[in-house]
């Protein structure tokens, strides 16, 4: 495992360096974000195995939690959270090639249902940094519609 620098929001905003990849969804704006919150949801739409909160609830700036998945663990920190419609954190520690990670999640009440907003952005050589951004481009793109489908099919337990 190696050490990555903390970031901030401005690490996140929003610019031609930060990717970001857009759903909209089909559910509340409540659902989506109790979802976001639900650690067995997150292996359910990527491509990871485990997540871990290492923080107690309620969660907030300076909750911490573990991924785990085919790069290993990774230990993040939140340093960005508005209840119900943002979240943002850096990796802390991982054994991914870059010097800085973070993402950020936005959850917005749309047409329909909601609208989320993932960014992400790595800090490292140029073809580590495109490497990991195409691979989580991908990802996003593929999984926020699995989401979506995990959400509706546990409504019971995201609308309540």
């Amino acid at each position: 495992m190696r050490q990555h620098a903390a970031v901030d929001k401005d690490f996140l905003r929003p610019s031609h360096r930060v990717p970001c990849v857009r759903h909209l969804f089909a559910c509340s704006p409540k659902a989506l974000w109790a979802a976001l919150l639900d650690a067995d949801s997150w292996p359910a739409w990527l491509p990871i195995t485990k997540v871990t909160w290492t923080s107690p609830a309620p969660f907030g700036v300076g909750t911490t939690r573990t991924v785990e998945g085919p790069s290993g663990v990774i230990s993040e920190v939140f340093h960005e959270w508005v209840e119900g419609r943002r979240m943002a954190f850096y990796f802390a520690e991982s054994a991914l090639p870059v010097r800085a990670f973070g993402e950020c999640y936005d959850v917005e009440p749309a047409p329909g249902g909601s609208m989320l907003a993932w960014r992400f952005r790595a800090d490292a050589n140029p073809f580590a940094r495109t490497a990991v951004h195409f691979a989580l481009r991908r990802a996003g793109k593929a999984g926020l519609p699995k989401l979506e489908r995990y959400i509706l099919n546990h409504r019971d337990r995201y609308e309540g």
